[in-house]
């Protein structure tokens, strides 16, 4: 898809900066890379997703002078489908500065996969698959997980506490199973106590390492901004306001960001100040990279922004 992105806007651009998650290592960055050399577009650039999100957020709180009288320091936490990043940022009138950064690998797909074995479970104390075929056992496996998305969108504003969903018996023709959930239900699930992965625990882990660790004993958090479509999920949201009344002065967390295209803005925002009018300064970690093919040997110095 990079590729195809790249390759439709080649004549257009002098260059490609391309965003990435937290979790990538080096050898994924070469990849993309490699991937962009097979089609002759170019070395490009890199900026990880909390460093773009920091500087949407902080370009804008700029803009309006947000930060002129005094310092804020912010947490975001980010959490995607695959993976959560916490990544606590400094605020001054004109700049800013990445105090501390921690992912894991905890998503929407996670909490997905924990509810649809949870709805599978209940489906089996009803029905049985006995006699499918591999074809319509896999047409099951879909029903079961497009209910666990059903259930996780009609819980995800907070106000409604019950959720109910058909399965359909195709073992036989016309019968349905209705599988009712609570909040209460799918909170367990989510927590372990139905017997799987606690999840939420591992979520409250890392907000508390972020909230406890050295450097912001020396800093008061300002506020929380949440981005990333998992942190829909309101149980997520309050077990992370649970976690800042615990350990900061904040009580609440803020979604003033676009969930889904504040990433996109920030990346738009480096690469235009940054890489076209050069009036931003970012850190930069070089990240070298050679191999060999028939026709010679190809190298780069790779440029991972906001880092270092």
């Amino acid at each position: 898809n990079i590729t195809q992105i790249a390759s439709t806007y080649a004549s257009k651009v002098s260059g490609f900066l391309v965003s990435i998650p937290s979790y990538y290592s080096e050898s994924h960055i070469k990849g993309i890379q490699m991937a962009l050399d097979c089609k002759n577009l170019g070395e490009a650039c890199f900026v990880r997703d909390n460093v773009a999100v920091a500087v949407d957020y902080g370009y804008n709180g700029n803009r309006v002078g947000n930060f002129d009288s005094q310092s804020r320091v912010v947490l975001f936490v980010d959490m995607g489908s695959v993976a959560t990043t916490c990544t606590v940022v400094r605020y001054e009138k004109n700049s800013m500065e990445i105090l501390e950064s921690r992912y894991i690998m905890l998503g929407g797909q996670d909490f997905s996969s924990s509810l649809c074995k949870h709805i599978k479970k209940l489906y089996l104390e009803e029905k049985s698959l006995d006699g499918l075929s591999p074809k319509m056992l896999q047409k099951m496996e879909y029903q079961f997980l497009n209910a666990a998305d059903k259930v996780k969108c009609t819980f995800a504003s907070g106000s409604i506490m019950e959720a109910s969903v058909e399965i359909e018996d195709l073992n036989s023709d016309d019968d349905f199973v209705d599988v009712e959930l609570s909040k209460e239900d799918v909170e367990d699930v989510w927590s372990g106590r139905k017997g799987g992965e606690n999840l939420l625990g591992q979520f409250d882990e890392l907000v508390m390492h972020i909230l406890q660790s050295p450097l912001l004993k020396r800093e008061v958090l300002t506020s929380c901004e949440i981005v990333g479509c998992a942190m829909r999920l309101s149980c997520v949201r309050e077990h992370l306001e649970r976690c800042l009344r615990a350990a900061s002065s904040v009580s609440k967390v803020n979604s003033s960001l676009n969930m889904e295209n504040t990433v996109a803005c920030g990346a738009a925002l480096i690469a235009q100040l940054y890489l076209q009018e050069g009036c931003l300064c970012l850190a930069e970690k070089e990240v070298p990279m050679a191999y060999e093919l028939e026709n010679g040997r190809v190298c780069h110095s790779l440029r991972v922004l906001g880092v270092g």
